[in-house]
């Protein structure tokens, strides 16, 4: 097992599944200090599947081991940093409550040392889009860079008020991170944040 740097990732729980019999487990373990496992399979073709947290869980398949000390090498990917915020403004007299999705948690670990907010502008909601009873989640995609700033953010809410994507997407630019670290060196990753527009 790898990281995106090349480096052995150790730690790392790998499942083999038979192609005849994908809900038996058929072997499992977890890499050494040195990012490899043997195991003592049977003759066929498998799936397998890498669980480290911090990275993207590993899948793919068949493949056909026929020979003895054949090996596989698998690349992990760094997982996708998610943040959210609520934002809570007055509802109007008249206003019914909307349905609001449940918040998303950060899920970070393993060789990784994730991104660490360490500077928040929490976002404005705006009055005339309280008085009019407007309220929902705007979920940005961004990057996150090996400074720390946030690059890029888009909304991925189609259909909602342009105010409250706006007001999302100004905070959300002068937030920063301690960057994430692989291996002890800064890169850039994906992050998701969710911003809730709340009338109570």
């Amino acid at each position: 097992m790898r990281d995106p740097s090349g480096a052995f990732v150790p730690g790392a729980r790998i499942e083999l599944r038979r192609v005849d019999a994908p809900q038996i487990v058929a072997a499992s373990g977890t890499t050494g200090p040195d990012g490899t496992i043997s195991l003592d399979i049977d003759s066929g073709s498998y799936l397998f599947a890498v669980m480290q947290p911090g990275f993207v869980r590993a899948t793919g398949g068949p493949i056909s081991f026929t020979l003895p000390n054949e090996e596989l090498t698998v690349t992990l990917r760094i997982g996708q940093i998610r943040e959210t915020v609520s934002v809570t403004g007055v509802r109007p007299a008249a206003s019914a409550p909307a349905a609001n999705r449940p918040p998303q948690r950060i899920r970070v670990g393993g060789n990784i040392q994730p991104a660490t907010l360490i500077h928040r502008v929490n976002p404005t909601y705006p009055a005339e889009l309280q008085s009019q009873g407007i309220q929902g989640d705007v979920e940005l995609d961004a990057v996150i860079s090996k400074e720390g700033n946030v690059l890029n953010p888009v909304s991925r809410t189609p259909g909602l008020h342009a105010g409250l994507v706006q007001a999302a997407t100004d905070a959300v630019r002068q937030w920063k991170y301690k960057p994430t670290l692989l291996n002890g060196e800064p890169v850039e990753v994906l992050t998701t944040v969710t911003v809730r527009f709340l009338l109570n």
